[in-house]
């Protein structure tokens, strides 16, 4: 069969190959999709049966009841997944919302170490890995920036990553940021930060910890 709007749309037929190979995949799904409902099905005329006999009415009830927790088994998987492509297509949102940034991003801790503690950079120095940015041996991309917009500040989430891009002298508007303003994780984690630096907003200064109480590191 032709499709005569094909040729000016790009589109086109597709083969019975093509159609059989589809229908086969979603087949090879469905039972982990329905197979519940469908066993759920059966138990409730399996119930009804029962209950109508007069003598079956407590077993008869029990697979009616039982109906509801495998479905409602069922209905929690998908929901599961359907949370968890939700929190991915935030990040992802987030992440195509941010812009580049014209100033540095504000402190939200007073202190920090100087190692990383987590991440490809883990162990090594906010120093060691500024200078391999500087010397292109790393792409500053390695390390992007969250930040949280509040009362017209933009608080930074990453310390020593804004500390390592600042030392190898990249500018803001090159680093790479995501914009999470509003993300529930992400707005008590700064809530919880703030409260144990005893800061009611951004700090533009950090002392860098390992040198004694009133020096801040360069490593």
């Amino acid at each position: 069969m032709r499709c005569p709007n094909c040729a000016s749309s790009g589109l086109r037929p597709l083969s019975d190959a093509e159609l059989t190979r589809a229908r086969d995949d979603w087949q090879k799904g469905a039972w982990d999709r329905y197979g519940g409902y469908v066993v759920g099905g059966l138990l409730v005329v399996g119930g009804v049966a029962l209950m109508a006999t007069g003598v079956g009415g407590i077993a008869g009830a029990a697979l009616i009841g039982a109906t509801d927790v495998l479905t409602g088994s069922v209905a929690g998987a998908v929901g599961g997944r359907i949370g968890a492509r939700t929190t991915a297509l935030d990040e992802v949102t987030a992440a195509r919302r941010a812009s580049g940034l014209t100033e540095h991003p504000l402190f939200t801790q007073t202190t920090a170490r100087p190692e990383f503690g987590h991440g490809p950079f883990e162990s090594r120095t906010i120093g060691e890995v500024s200078a391999r940015i500087r010397s292109g041996e790393i792409d500053p991309s390695a390390l992007p920036v969250d930040v949280v917009r509040r009362d017209g500040q933009v608080l930074g989430m990453n310390t020593r990553s804004m500390l390592t891009l600042r030392r190898a002298g990249v500018p803001p508007s090159e680093w790479t940021v995501r914009d999470m303003s509003g993300a529930p994780r992400v707005e008590r984690l700064l809530d919880d930060r703030l409260m144990r630096n005893q800061l009611g907003e951004g700090v533009e200064t950090i002392r860098i910890t390992g040198v004694g109480s009133k020096a801040s590191s360069l490593r």
